[in-house]
């Protein structure tokens, strides 16, 4: 990898289809570029009130394919943090998700994290689908609760400004949200977005710099997004990569 530049394989909503010959080649196209692999939430396939005994198998997949962080989806989310837990205890890597609090902390689940990769320091901040109304009367029996994600986004955003090279966010958000975040904070160079379910890989810039990708479902296809972060503003260059 140039140290001038940093490649990230962006994967969303694939609801249990990843197969093991997508994983090894996922884990190989990583290798080939050393590059970051992040998904955008949905990976597994269980409803939202339904726990699977165990754990979920893909998560073993995604452990095999090398997979550095995810954010939590609408299907990883469970009202209870033990359910969220118990959804979620077989992935190796970190969950994030900046506008959920859960009762009693927990270090697998954690609002961004910073990776360095050659020269650079690429934040990555999560941002879960909300599924509890903040306030709302029901709220008093949940112990995964969510923030405002428009709170969460300053408190994260000034955190990370200044200390990476690189600041992506990877949401679950859906849609005209992705925008909004990207106008409310546009030191984002890179917002990964799941939930949406397009039929095609497709990109958005939104402002002067920040670039939205959004890639289909199912395990059929990831992003393939390298960026030079030599000089401002940044120039990504996105591909798609079949899975199946």
């Amino acid at each position: 990898m140039d140290t001038d530049t940093v490649t990230i394989i962006f994967t969303a909503d694939m609801h249990s289809r990843l197969t093991p010959q997508a994983a090894d080649y996922l884990a190989r196209l990583k290798r080939r570029h050393d590059a970051l692999l992040l998904d955008g939430g949905d990976a597994i396939s269980a409803g939202n009130v339904f726990i699977r005994p165990g754990g979920e198998p893909v998560l073993d997949l995604m452990n095999q394919a090398g997979y550095d962080a995810m954010t939590i989806g609408n299907r990883e989310y469970f009202f209870r943090k033990g359910g969220l837990i118990g959804k979620t205890l077989r992935a190796r890597f970190p969950l994030l998700a900046a506008n959920i609090e859960l009762a009693e902390s927990d270090d697998r689940i954690k609002p961004w994290i910073i990776i360095e990769k050659g020269n650079c320091r690429v934040g990555v901040v999560g941002f879960a689908r909300q599924m509890v109304p903040p306030g709302a009367w029901w709220e008093k029996t949940v112990s995964a609760r969510f923030r405002d994600w428009r709170v969460a986004a300053d408190e994260a955003v000034s955190r990370l400004t200044g200390r990476v090279d690189l600041l992506v966010a990877l949401t679950h958000l859906g849609g005209e949200n992705n925008r909004q975040l990207a106008l409310q904070r546009p030191e984002i160079d890179l917002i990964l977005a799941g939930h949406d379910h397009p039929p095609q890989l497709s990109t958005e810039r939104v402002g002067n710099d920040t670039l939205i990708v959004y890639t289909p479902a199912y395990a059929r296809q990831a992003a393939l997004v390298s960026v030079a972060v030599d000089s401002r503003p940044y120039d990504f260059q996105v591909t798609v990569v079949d899975l199946v």
